[in-house]
């Protein structure tokens, strides 16, 4: 932990230089390393204190207690050292109008660097963040932290969904005013005897749909939020129990419960087919690297470069398979990348597609659902009522969601039945392996409207492999044994029988053996 109290020649230290950009996960790995460090520190003078016995007869709790003591103050010593300015990391955060990074900094602040403090500045100390202005934008996420979208985006899709679903039942559903003395002339506009509104109770079926969808479009849209997207180069891929997107989400003890009781363990699933298929790439990556140098070699003779590579990533170190793309958001490759939504508060990728596509044509259903029930409402509106302006305003609200929706669910079913993600779509022209050989447009993964479906609703390995007929394996036996190592990488290739090549198709990242 030398690095981390570090000094530069302007008295900076990492803390320093983290706050004054206002990189709150910097800020976070910097404290975490110093308490780690504690931690290694107690745990070593416990055992320290096991082996060896003190003449005085003094117990290893209180060896323990004086070494951790010594060095507990550490995060504390990061957290006040000054600049040559005489600035700490929180003063610098706080002179750059970096909220997040203020906000983090107090936290840590008020848990390490109080206990000397009197009961009155601990109390000011704790209602000093409610009378700030950064403190309500940062908690009402308004502002961006390091690149990502404002969580206030997210939070306001949430918001207006669980709002609409009370709406619908306060409003429309007739829960109450079904009762004695209700006839028929409520159903033509009239309230009940009892005065009850249940202008819509003979259409009990439209309410049920409207509600199951409402219920189905949360559980969808909660679903993409919590699900891996297929993550490449994650650190602790398979014993990470956090967060599994790693970007704006609830809290993590609700996230794990949802989690477990929505995803039925898929990520843990995910989080292993992600882990052995990044080390396969890290592997292709130092190779890739390596060939660099027999090619140099090479160009001295005369020779060009033998084969094209597979692109690399310098920040995931990794060989980035096609379709693949690093994130700037989550700042890791996402395996079938399609794009970030600060909708749904995450990077939709391979893996949580299906419930953004799902969520994105459940939605539409839904608000078309509810303006129906919402212009039923208003056609059943009583003679002498007028026109209920406050009902037809928010109905309208909620209603005009299914612009969004309807456009959204047409454009990506189209992406789907030709097996396009997002990016590939906007960006082909920077994409070799949708170019035939003259030059034109040409997206191998396309296998027809069904298996394009398949693909992207139940995906797999061959949704992000090209898929080589056995018919062809002969016909590219010798490039795959010549290029295997500096043109692609072979995930899986069963040996080619002869009941095989009935049935079977082989699998693999090579990526020009189309």
């Amino acid at each position: 932990v030398d690095h981390l109290d570090t000094i530069d020649a302007f008295g900076q230290t990492p803390l320093h230089l983290a706050s004054l950009r206002g990189n709150t996960d910097v800020i976070t790995y910097i404290i975490e390393q110093a308490e780690a460090y504690v931690d290694s520190v107690g745990a070593s003078a416990s055992d320290k204190g096991e082996k060896e016995s003190s003449p005085k007869g003094a117990s290893v709790s209180t060896l323990t207690s004086k070494s951790k003591s010594a060095s507990a103050s550490f995060p504390a010593k990061l957290l006040n050292i000054q600049d040559r300015e005489g600035k700490t990391p929180l003063d610098l955060a706080i002179k750059k109008k970096k909220g997040n990074a203020e906000l983090l900094l107090r936290q840590y602040m008020n848990k390490y660097c109080i206990s000397n403090q009197s009961i009155w500045q601990k109390t000011v100390a704790a209602i000093k963040p409610f009378f700030s202005c950064n403190s309500w934008r940062s908690w009402l996420g308004l502002t961006s932290e390091n690149g990502r979208p404002p969580r206030f985006i997210f939070w306001f899709v949430a918001v207006n969904l669980a709002l609409a679903l009370l709406y619908e039942l306060v409003v429309y559903v007739p829960l109450h005013g079904v009762g004695v003395g209700f006839s028929s002339a409520s159903a033509n506009g009239s309230a009940n005897a009892n005065g009850s509104d249940a202008r819509l109770w003979d259409y009990m079926t439209l309410h049920y749909c409207t509600v199951l969808s409402f219920i189905m479009t949360i559980v969808f849209f909660i679903m993409v939020h919590q699900t891996d997207p297929g993550l490449l180069a994650k650190k602790n891929y398979a014993n990470s129990s956090s967060n599994t997107n790693g970007v704006i989400g609830m809290d993590s003890c609700i996230d794990a419960r949802l989690s477990s009781i929505l995803c039925f363990d898929e990520n843990k699933k995910i989080r292993r087919e992600m882990h052995t298929l990044t080390n396969d790439l890290r592997n292709l990556y130092e190779e890739t690297l390596e060939s660099f140098a027999s090619d140099s070699v090479n160009s001295d003779t005369g020779a060009g470069p033998a084969t094209e590579r597979l692109p690399l990533c310098h920040s995931c170190h990794i060989a980035r398979p096609h379709r693949s793309k690093h994130c700037r958001v989550l700042n890791r490759c996402v395996l079938l990348f399609d794009h970030h939504c600060p909708f749904v508060g995450t990077t939709i990728g391979l893996y949580n597609y299906k419930y953004f596509y799902m969520f994105v044509v459940m939605f539409t259903i839904t608000e078309i659902l509810f303006g129906t029930t919402g212009i039923l409402y208003l056609k059943r509106a009583p003679e002498n009522a007028g026109i209920e302006v406050t009902k037809l305003i928010v109905g309208l609200y909620f209603s005009i969601y299914m612009l969004m929706t309807g456009g959204l669910s047409i454009y990506h079913t189209q992406l789907v039945r030709r097996n396009l993600t997002t990016n590939e779509h906007q960006n082909a022209r920077k994409y070799k392996y949708l170019k035939d050989e003259m030059g034109a447009f040409r997206n191998p993964y396309n296998r027809g409207c069904f298996k394009n479906f398949a693909s992207r609703l139940f995906p797999g390995k061959d949704s992000y492999m090209l898929v080589v007929n056995s018919d062809d394996i002969s016909a590219h036996a010798s490039s795959l044994s010549r290029n295997s190592s500096h043109h692609g990488m072979e995930i899986e290739m069963r040996s080619a029988t002869a009941s095989d090549k009935k049935n079977e198709e082989k699998l693999s990242l090579v990526q020009n053996a189309v």
